[in-house]
């Protein structure tokens, strides 16, 4: 059936043949353009037309185009935007555009053909050709039927024989059969020619191979049926009754019930997690359309009783004119794997975009110039029009540079290179990494440093065909890395060798020391009190003090003494109020700490800083090599533990380095990291130890003391763990839970115990907290929250505390003052305050430092100097304690120099809580003992054998 209607199509085609050849004129070439599209079209104007103003024509004719931006797909339309050209090319006599015309039709991508009034193909492109396999003669005539699919040859030519006697467009889709037997798809669209509003019979249309479109198509419907099946769950269910009302194949098949039994459910009874009022307050949101939808995770039970993990997405939606949930379960793992995939998307994205900002130059593979971007241009000065088609090198590289390079490259690599563009590319063509640092010369002669990639540019065999340069301006950067390489090696703040250039020299001095055979030493100094200078002060008084500093250090660097052997060979800075000094050719390690002892006495000197004078001096940590070492980080680690303990030992001293310190440096850091986990447990406490008063005999006021009881390592000395606190801000919380605890302990005597409950305790103050602007309103707080009344609370501070800044010491005790606090001063004696400073602050009590009652009871100088401070302290209506009274001596002789108030080891240790209360409840009797001091004293002592037991609990 379909061979006799491909005979029957070619008897007619040799008379529509003939009829065709009487009507046709020279064929006219029409040439339209749409945006970024080109259309074509040709037409058969009537001879009567041919006569018309071609401009006319353009406006008038229409014409079969392919247009890739048109929405509806590459179909033969009208066309809208013709484009204006010469006359000359609108004449189809012309042999020049007829060329041109054949060459367009030749270089689109779709198969175009012509066929005449009986349906011969009069031609084929060469997309055509290539889609069919046939060549242009064999699909002329009637031979591109020979390709069409035997199934579909009757279809074809009954549409094609409909839609020729309409002299309509016509659209088809059918199959060929490639003479290499392969099976394509094609579809085939064309639109009659017509002749003054008269068909002649002819058509003109384009083919498309669609094989791969309706490969993808049926691959998308296969999927839709899949994901519609199996991977999602839906369920819908009643907002009111909360019962589902649908729910789909997947969800069903994976919970195991029936439609008809889920019907009679709701969400509840496969949310093991959720009871019915957990599951209303969940979506009281979309109720009160407070929210859109919900998201978030649950539990889903199939009717075997196994739970699943599942995603919702729910909301609020109507059905049937009800309001219902709509619940979409989504597979999270799934989901997760998009978010990623989105992710690596936008980060390329993001590098794209990233590199446009760059100068980019694309070139031949001999380094002609081919594309050069915007960047590029802005970069270089020059328009992309004056450097296309130009050699690389020859126009903006130095070519000194260039020729410098190739003696480089041809040694490095082992190739005989000559100055060229092959410098640039070498690198790229071996398979190495080609990224380097190059001078362009811009187009106004100035220089410019970039940061040069060259990536090759490779066709689908591997050859290269160009190569893509990259450039980065790092002209700024290469300022700012030279003026950095400057300061790298000098502190900024004094000019002093900075800690860079300061391990250069350490390791210079190794080897300079084992070389010769003699010895050097490294000390690390830091300032005593520099931060409390920076926080009273301000950061400039800080800095210049730092500058003094330096300046002592420089005179005593430069001082020479004609008794050394040595000599100073670096002083450095390494940051904040650390300095380093570092001696060559010593002759004996015992010079070092002469050295040091040189430089404590020029820090005792006061610092004038404006209109104030103050006091630093340095804890000095020393090294003596080369002894083991070979690097200069270990010399200054080893010194800065040295420097440690040497501010452990107190102000102004110096130690020298030995390898037990690192034991204790160890055991410092465990403590450290312990104790702030202790902080806030049971581990920490406070033990309390009576004051005691020589007039009447009371117990006047307790001393809290903290005290640690490690799990471990048992308990620690105050002496160890204090100082640990001290150098970090740990003392701040330790001094917030001492004065919290110890005030709530005293408020809670004052409700147990009565008449001998202590009317006052005493709790010392860390210099950090004392120089806290907040210590007054913290104090307030605690009172507050404890209920104790503030004449109960006694605080004590060490003359270091207001020794830098008096007048902000005074401010503080004077707000400490107003809330009903009395002060104390501690240890008094053990540091640089004078009598007449006590003056100046608002101060109640004065505790004298054991250290003047160690020998009172053999010293006449101690036991003078006492007796004048008894004596100004009355004066001054400040009360008087003696700390640290241990023996009867010393409790007799305090008493003949009239103190009145004492504490030691003599009265009483400090001791828990509990023992506390019975030594309280216990001693009563001694109040009676008020005819006279010594009585007291002899009744103290009396009593002493009953007392020991309970203070050494």
């Amino acid at each position: 059936m379909a061979q006799a209607k491909v005979e029957a199509f070619r008897s007619a085609e040799s008379s529509r043949s003939i009829q065709s050849q009487t009507n046709d004129a020279a064929p006219k070439i029409r040439l339209h353009r749409k945006p970024i599209a080109v259309t074509w079209a040709i037409e058969r104007p009537t001879a009567s037309r041919a006569a018309k103003n071609y401009d006319n024509m353009i406006q008038n004719d229409e014409a079969i185009h392919s247009d890739p931006t048109d929405p509806e797909g590459p179909h033969g339309t009208a066309a809208s935007a013709p484009l204006t050209v010469p006359n000359s090319l609108l004449t189809l006599d012309e042999p020049s555009c007829r060329t041109q015309l054949h060459s367009i039709a030749e270089f689109v991508p779709i198969g175009i053909f012509k066929c005449d009034a009986s349906g011969a193909n009069v031609y084929t492109n060469h997309a055509w050709q290539q889609i069919s396999g046939m060549t242009s003669q064999q699909t002329l005539g009637s031979g591109w039927l020979e390709c069409i699919h035997p199934e579909d040859l009757s279809k074809v030519m009954d549409q094609w024989n409909r839609y020729f006697l309409a002299g309509s467009e016509y659209q088809m889709e059918f199959r060929i059969r490639r003479p290499d037997g392969e099976i394509r798809h094609l579809s085939a669209r064309a639109r009659p020619v017509t002749t003054d509003q008269f068909h002649d019979g002819g058509y003109i249309g384009y083919i498309e191979d669609v094989t791969e479109r309706r490969a993808l198509e049926l691959e998308r419907n296969e999927h839709s049926v899949i994901l519609e099946r199996s991977l999602n769950e839906i369920f819908i269910f009643d907002a009111e009754t909360l019962l589902f009302q649908f729910v789909n194949e997947g969800a069903r098949r994976n919970l195991g019930y029936a439609m008809s039994e889920l019907r009679q459910m709701t969400p509840v009874d496969i949310k093991p997690t959720f009871d019915l009022l957990d599951f209303e307050k969940s979506i009281e949101p979309l109720r009160n359309k407070t929210k859109d939808f919900l998201v978030f995770q649950t539990v889903h039970r199939r009717a075997n009783g196994t739970d699943y993990d599942v995603e919702v997405r729910l909301q609020m939606s109507m059905m049937a004119d009800r309001p219902v949930f709509l619940a979409i379960i989504m597979d999270i793992t799934e989901r997760l794997a998009k978010e990623a995939e989105a992710a690596k998307a936008n980060a390329l994205q993001r590098a794209i975009f990233d590199s446009a900002a760059y100068a980019i130059i694309a070139t031949t593979p001999s380094g002609t110039i081919t594309n050069f971007n915007p960047a590029a241009e802005r970069l270089l000065g020059y328009t992309s029009e004056e450097l296309v088609d130009q050699h690389t090198p020859a126009i903006f590289h130095l070519e000194s540079e260039v020729a410098a390079r190739a003696k480089t490259f041809s040694n490095d690599l082992q190739i005989d290179l000559e100055p060229g563009f092959d410098v640039f590319v070498c690198k790229t063509n071996l398979g190495l990494p080609n990224e380097l640092e190059w001078t362009y010369v811009r187009k106004d002669g100035s220089h410019v440093l970039v940061m040069l990639g060259v990536t090759a540019l490779r066709d689908n065999n591997g050859e290269i065909t160009g190569y893509l340069g990259i450039a980065k301006d790092i002209t700024r950067q290469k300022h700012y890395e030279e003026k950095l390489a400057a300061a790298a090696v000098t502190d900024s703040l004094t000019g002093l060798p900075n800690r860079v250039l300061l391990l250069d020299h350490l390791r210079g001095a190794i080897i300079r020391s084992k070389k010769r055979g003699t010895k050097f030493s490294c000390l690390f100094l830091d300032f005593d009190r520099f931060k409390s200078v920076n926080d009273s002060w301000g950061h400039d008084v800080g800095d210049e003090l730092l500058r003094q500093i330096a300046d002592r250090l420089r005179t005593e660097g430069e001082v020479n003494d004609p008794a050394a052997s040595y000599y100073v060979s670096v002083i450095a800075r390494l940051g904040g109020d650390e300095f380093v000094v570092v001696l060559e050719d010593l002759d004996q390690a015992e010079d070092s700490a002469t050295f040091a002892e040189k430089l404590q006495q020029r820090f005792a000197e006061p610092y004038q800083l404006g209109a104030q004078q103050f006091f630093s001096t340095a804890s000095i940590g020393i090294v003596n090599g080369p002894s083991t070492y070979d690097r200069g980080e270990d010399i200054l680690r080893d010194a800065d533990t040295a420097m440690y303990e040497a501010k452990r030992a107190g102000r102004a001293q110096h130690v020298i380095f030995d390898d037990k310190m690192h034991t204790q440096v160890h055991r410092r850091m465990q403590l450290e990291n312990e104790l702030r986990d202790a902080i806030g447990t049971d581990q920490l406490s406070l033990h309390y130890q009576p004051i005691v008063s020589l007039v009447t005999g009371e117990i006047t006021a307790v001393e809290a003391l903290l005290r640690w009881q490690h799990p471990k390592f048992g308990s620690i000395s105050p002496a160890e763990f204090i100082p640990i606190a001290q150098e970090s801000d740990m003392i701040l919380r330790l001094g917030e839970w001492v004065l919290s605890t110890g005030c709530q302990q005293c408020a809670d005597w004052q409700k147990t115990l009565g008449s001998v409950a202590p009317r006052q305790i005493n709790i010392n103050l860390a210099r950090k907290q004392f120089e806290d602007p907040n210590l007054p309103n913290d104090i307030s707080s605690v009172l507050r929250k404890t209920g104790l009344p503030a004449e109960f609370l006694q605080l004590e501070v060490t003359e270091e505390s207001f020794a830098l800044n008096v007048n902000e010491a005074a401010r503080t005790m004077r707000s400490i003052r107003e809330l009903g606090v009395t002060l104390a001063i501690d240890d008094f004696g053990s540091g640089t305050a004078s009598f007449a400073a006590l003056n100046q602050f608002p101060v109640d009590v004065l505790k004298v430092d054991r250290s003047l009652i160690d020998n009172i009871e053999d010293s006449t100088g101690e036991a003078a100097l006492l007796h004048g401070l008894v004596v100004m302290v009355r004066n001054l209506g400040i009360k008087l304690v003696a700390e640290g009274v241990e023996t009867f001596e010393q409790l007799k002789a305090l008493q003949e120099l009239g103190c009145e108030s004492m504490q030691g080891y003599y009265f009483a240790r400090p001791m828990p809580v509990e023992n506390l209360e019975h030594f309280l409840k216990t001693n009563m009797g001694l109040q009676a003992c008020t005819t006279g001091a010594m009585a007291f004293a002899n009744g103290w002592a009396q009593k002493m054998t009953y007392m020991v037991p309970f203070s050494s609990m």
